[in-house]
């Protein structure tokens, strides 16, 4: 029995316990390292630390999460000699729902940092500005799109696949794939350009926010 004799799922709108899962775990992501922002927060509030010095960790943090990811792993992957296509963009698109959990959790620790203590220096607020309108664009429209496009390599490619080589999870994942793909069309790949044009602007801004504050950092 192959994956495309599977019965239909539900066409109601109801995230499946996997999904809850996933939501869960990128929930706890994005609020771990929003506590890493409260930590440097409170220790700027204190005077632990200067306010730039908080800032400057905060920000070069983020930044190396995006060169990290976006930069490296993204590219190295499709290197590995034995990982079929479909399986790295499986991973792509896990490692990208992490990614922009870790950073709208670093996001809210700087705008934590911003509100709760006052800097001498200015606070380069568009810069973060800037970072947290590309974040958004990233997280609520474009990732989706470029998810969605991951999904329809995996249907391709699972779709012949016989499914009793097949976990109990991969198998409801497939489904709720397939219900995906056949309700809606494959994005086009102007969305993957412009994810990697507002990663790129995003990159530069962390690193004009961060070298703010890290040359008035007193020698």
């Amino acid at each position: 029995m192959s994956f495309r004799n599977l019965p239909c799922r539900s066409h109601h709108i109801r995230p499946c316990s996997s999904l809850i899962m996933d939501v869960k775990k990128r929930g706890l992501l994005s609020v771990a390292y929003a506590g890493v922002g409260v930590i440097f927060t409170a220790a700027a509030k204190f005077d632990w630390m200067s306010k730039g010095a908080a800032a400057s960790f905060l920000s070069l943090v983020w930044l190396g999460f995006v060169l990290a990811i976006s930069c490296t792993e993204s590219w190295v992957k499709f290197r590995a000699p034995f990982m079929p296509r479909h399986l790295a963009l499986d991973l792509g698109r896990t490692m990208f729902a992490a990614l922009n959990s870790v950073e709208i959790g670093l996001c809210a620790g700087l705008w934590l940092l911003h509100f709760l203590v006052s800097s001498e220096t200015g606070d380069a607020v568009w810069r973060l500005i800037v970072a947290t309108l590309l974040l958004a664009v990233q997280a609520a429209w474009l990732y989706p799109k470029l998810q969605l496009t991951a999904e329809f390599a995996l249907y391709e490619a699972l779709k012949e696949m016989d499914d009793d080589s097949m976990s109990f999870n991969q198998k409801m994942q497939f489904g709720e794939i397939r219900h995906q793909v056949q309700i809606q069309d494959r994005p086009r790949v102007i969305y993957h350009i412009l994810y990697v044009g507002a990663e790129f602007v995003k990159i530069l801004t962390l690193l004009s926010f961060a070298l703010h504050f890290l040359k008035a950092i007193p020698a």
